[in-house]
């Protein structure tokens, strides 16, 4: 088992409980502009003690990352540790990776569409149709698919890094096809029954009206069916400020036709 904990200057420690294993750090360092000062700033923020560290570290100005391997030996007669440390860039990739996730957690909320998977093909979510079994697992994985679509980490140490920079987690505001909406608190990007957490208070049909307790027992999973003449979708576009969504359901007939129901702001 591993277990997490926080340092100071947004440092995220991975450790493990075997002692021969490597230990996972993640930091931010604004003011680091070579190679060498990635290393430098790896060993500086390490522990002094035998074993090896594996440390992430990115620049949130520069938007440019290293990996830092170190691996310390303790010299029995020399009495000192001696230090070996190799590094390597992050690709462009990663460093795309961890500006999104920022500018995700600076957004605060993004929608998620239960449905068709981002991937093309690869069908639709058992019981979207009835939402008969649609659990807070099946929707954390929707959500982690999402955010894979989004170019963003589900590294669940760099995403505790972000969420200690800005104190709270990010909201998956997630669109079921009957109109139904809820939000969600997305706690582990990888997906999963405890990835996400329902927000008391948030689900609405598609009419904007609160389908909470005593209806769905407090942690909303499923909305029931559509009314016969076709089925619900959901169009969400993010309104100038970057904080509110609008949302619009409607019924697809048979014919191609669409009948609107409504819009809500929220």
């Amino acid at each position: 088992m591993k277990s997490i904990f926080f340092c100071t200057a947004f440092l995220l420690v991975v450790a493990a409980t075997n002692a021969c294993a490597a230990t996972n750090y993640y930091f931010f360092c604004d003011s680091c502009s070579t190679e060498q000062n990635y290393r430098d700033y790896g060993v500086a923020n390490t522990p002094q003690a035998a074993g090896q560290d594996l440390v992430d570290i990115y620049n949130r100005t520069s938007h440019i990352g290293y990996h830092i391997n170190i691996t310390r030996e303790y010299d029995n007669e020399l009495h000192r540790y001696h230090t070996i440390i190799t590094s390597s860039a992050f690709t462009t990739a990663q460093n795309a990776q961890y500006n999104a996730t920022i500018q995700l957690f600076s957004a605060g909320k993004f929608p998620v569409e239960i449905g068709e998977y981002p991937s093309p093909g690869s069908g639709y979510m058992p019981g979207t149709e009835s939402f008969g079994s649609s659990t807070p697992e099946a929707i954390g994985s929707v959500v982690s698919r999402t955010l894979g679509v989004l170019g963003v980490l589900r590294t669940l140490g760099a995403w505790e890094l972000v969420k200690e920079m800005f104190g709270v987690y990010p909201t998956a505001v997630v669109l079921f096809p009957n109109g139904d909406v809820a939000m969600y608190t997305v706690v582990n990007p990888a997906g999963g029954s405890l990835s996400v957490v329902y927000q008391a208070g948030t689900s609405r049909n598609a009419n904007g009206d609160p389908l909470d307790p005593p209806a769905h027992g407090g942690n909303y999973v499923h909305g029931g069916t559509s009314d016969g003449q076709g089925h619900f979708n959901n169009r969400v576009d993010l309104l100038p400020g970057g904080l509110s969504y609008l949302s619009c359901s409607y019924v697809l007939h048979d014919d191609g036709s669409k009948t609107l129901i409504g819009c809500y702001q929220y």
